[in-house]
């Protein structure tokens, strides 16, 4: 809140162990019930993001808790991918995959609200390194799940 000084519209992230999503949407809501709170999940039960969760296919955390959310953006594997190496060629952050996932998800709600012509301040976090998943066969984009 005090980096956007109170303007934050929207805030997207990842539904991992869902202590993020669900700490962060509590307090925004405090804050302004109008802020649109989204949880990101991968589109696939097999999908390859490290760290976020299917819910439809995987056992819930204990504080997931759907109904505070506004909404759920699916993302598929390859867009998390694809972003995070994006992210370490064009901005020089070696993010790790559920990091790119979140801003691919950002992105999206970006380019929504401006296609409505919607102004807005979209937030999410940026959760994971890089080096983590570090194999040189992982970043030349030979996916292999």
């Amino acid at each position: 809140l005090a980096q956007t000084r109170g303007r934050v519209t929207h805030f997207v992230t990842g539904v991992g162990t869902s202590g993020t999503i669900m700490g962060v949407t509590r307090r925004l809501h405090e804050h302004d019930p109008g802020i649109r709170c989204i949880g990101l999940q991968p589109d696939d039960a097999m999908h390859g993001l490290e760290g976020l969760k299917h819910i439809p296919s995987s056992l819930v955390p204990p504080i997931y808790d759907a109904s505070i959310l506004d909404d759920t953006i699916w993302l598929p594997t390859d867009e998390g991918w694809d972003m995070s190496d994006r992210l370490a060629t064009d901005e020089g952050l070696f993010v790790g995959h559920s990091a790119g996932a979140n801003v691919a998800g950002a992105l999206r709600v970006a380019k929504e609200l401006s296609d409505q012509g919607e102004p807005g301040v979209v937030v999410t976090v940026l959760c994971d390194r890089g080096d983590r998943y570090f194999a040189p066969l992982k970043w030349e984009k030979h996916y292999v799940w």
